[in-house]
């Protein structure tokens, strides 16, 4: 309800950044159904390992929406030049780690890992320059936007942090 919800007003607003929404519900949707028991349900001869792929593509996909979210709600002023390129950049890389250990795990799979994780902590790292900036410009939607979404960021933070050991299960 919520992707149609927000599709519906892209229609009527033509605001880009409620595709970039709609493009994040369906990739966390797909990690719903394959984190869960859904998944395994509906194929049970689906392998472990397979279902563990799809999620970890999912959330590269979730990440990389919410990246151009950010881009795309906050305010244009405050991404600068070379910070529109290393959006481009950093959701990229996310994208590529993501298909990455989808097509190559198992092999080299604690590599894999540590990179995707890695390409987490990078992508959290560029929203928070960009939340210090529009901060900083005195930008309501940055506010806006950093409130709405602490918990997610701070339990992705989280979540890196354990990827590296940093922090117990």
């Amino acid at each position: 309800a919520l992707f149609f919800y927000n599709l519906m007003i892209w229609t009527a607003l033509r605001q880009s950044y409620l595709l970039s929404y709609c493009g994040m519900l369906v990739a966390i949707m797909v990690y719903a159904v394959s984190s869960s028991g859904l998944l395994p349900g509906l194929m049970p001869d689906l392998a472990n390992n397979d279902r563990l792929r799809i999620n970890y593509l999912s959330l590269s996909l979730v990440a990389c929406f919410a990246l151009a979210f950010a881009r795309t709600f906050i305010e244009p002023h405050i991404f600068t030049r070379g910070m529109r390129l290393a959006a481009t950049a950093v959701g990229a890389q996310m994208l590529v780690l993501g298909l990455s250990f989808a097509l190559l795990a198992p092999w080299q799979i604690k590599l894999l890992d540590n990179l995707y994780f890695a390409s987490f902590g990078i992508g959290l790292a560029y929203l928070a320059l960009a939340f210090v900036r529009g901060v900083r410009a005195g930008s309501i939607y940055t506010r806006l936007y950093v409130l709405s979404w602490s918990a997610p960021l701070l339990l992705s933070a989280v979540r890196v942090a354990h990827g590296f050991g940093l922090v117990p299960q």
